[in-house]
């Protein structure tokens, strides 16, 4: 079952991707048994004063990440939960208020 803050691997062809990497679940657990999933971008490359479209994220055996990393609150997509390779592990709480608070303000909820 994939839950909202859940970190998973999937390889999804785009302008941004193409390769396998860490996406957070953005979508309420209550929709985990469609066919599709919301996902927002993690990324390795970090950006320093991005505090408005960037959450970091530090490695901990809960979310499975390895280095200093960073949500990209600007690279949301959905796609299908085929394209879902594993789950690695799961945001923080705190961390996925972050991300909540940062998209509202993003997409002006």
């Amino acid at each position: 079952m994939l839950d909202r803050g859940d970190i998973v691997i999937l390889a999804t062809k785009g302008a941004y991707t193409g390769k396998p990497r860490p996406w957070v679940i953005l979508q309420n657990s209550a929709f985990a048994g469609l066919d599709s999933v919301t996902v927002c971008l993690i990324t390795t490359e970090l950006v320093a004063h991005a505090s408005m479209l960037r959450v970091d994220v530090k490695p901990t055996t809960r979310n499975g990440l390895t280095v200093d990393s960073q949500v990209q609150i600007d690279k949301i997509v959905t796609v299908p939960t085929t394209k879902i390779n594993q789950t690695i592990g799961a945001l923080e709480d705190v961390v996925l208020r972050d991300v909540s608070a940062a998209i509202a303000f993003f997409l002006d909820l």
